[in-house]
């Protein structure tokens, strides 16, 4: 018997979250509450808008768009997705509230930004793809006589770069049958990358393995005294993420990654440091120049940027 028709209730899936874009609207002195409109920029068309609140920018119809076994179109994706928005954007405000990154916070924060490098979708094609020459190396495990040497293959190769599989992994590849091995390579080979098995949700599975980079990385957190960071709709590094990039977290905060000289400690507390104009001025023309259409912010300001 069929099983019913999986929810699928979204037209228009966020690629940044809304609750994303409010941190980047003025926080009202009297209340201590974000206004729940802000100004943004067409960059594509060179249009403004605003004040007025995020609505569908940032947004692309069906960007995360999955499906069952039986073809049918499905929500999961981006349900998955806003949960784990709604888990870690918090965050944001505790950092806004303490000026400092607690430990927590950090694992907050790296998670969003994994999940954000991991969730562009014009990418989903392409890294889809890369993982078919992947799955045909993983097939090719047995001429291999243990993990270290087939991981020493698969890094010269560049087809895992910066992971590695344990031993019970390849252990778990030698004893499979050569077969089932070959039928596995095979079914995704033939994959388009809308079936159930094989779909952007394998792309966005990568989030957890770039937040762990994240976190591990060098932070410097940057406090604006007033309201002066923007938002773009690529907020972190597009292609590649590397070892050293900033990122605008809030209205008045941004962070700068760099590559540790010394392991960091799990432990580590991030306090700010007074973000300068000149800090200021290359945050913001850096997020600017990732923008694929959309920056926001707090004030008119933004218009002319």
């Amino acid at each position: 018997m069929t099983p019913p028709p999986p929810k699928f209730d979204k037209q228009v899936h966020h690629v940044v979250p809304k609750g994303w874009q409010r941190r980047f609207f003025a926080m009202n002195a009297a209340s201590g509450v974000r206004d729940k409109v802000g100004y943004y920029r067409d960059v594509q068309a060179s249009k403004n808008y605003g004040p007025e609140g995020p609505g569908d920018k940032m947004a692309e119809e069906y960007a995360y768009i999955v499906f069952d076994g039986h073809y049918r179109p499905s929500d999961d994706l981006e349900d998955r997705i806003a949960a784990l928005e709604s888990f870690v954007l918090p965050a944001l405000d505790r950092i806004a509230s303490s000026g400092r990154i607690e430990p927590f916070d950090r694992v907050d924060v790296a998670r969003l930004l994994g999940l954000q490098a991991a969730r562009y979708p014009e990418f989903f094609a392409q890294r889809l793809e890369m993982a078919k020459y992947l799955a045909i190396a993983l097939g090719d495990a047995a001429r291999f006589s243990d993990a270290p040497a087939f991981n020493d293959w698969l890094q010269a190769s560049g087809l895992l770069p910066g992971a590695s599989l344990s031993q019970a992994d390849f252990a778990a590849l030698d004893s499979t049958e050569s077969g089932v091995r070959a039928d596995t390579v095979n079914a995704l080979l033939q994959a388009h990358g809308y079936e159930e098995f094989f779909n952007p949700s394998l792309v966005l599975s990568a989030t957890e393995n770039i937040a762990r980079h994240i976190a591990a990385l060098e932070w410097e957190l940057l406090e604006s005294p007033q309201t002066a960071f923007i938002l773009s709709d690529r907020p972190v590094p597009i292609q590649k993420l590397g070892y050293e990039f900033t990122v605008a977290l809030s209205d008045r905060f941004a962070l700068r990654v760099s590559k540790p000289s010394s392991p960091v400690p799990a432990t580590s507390v991030v306090a700010s440091v007074t973000a300068q104009q000149a800090d200021i001025d290359n945050v913001n023309a850096t997020m600017r120049r990732r923008a694929r259409r959309w920056i926001c912010g707090a004030g008119p300001w933004v218009h002319s940027l």
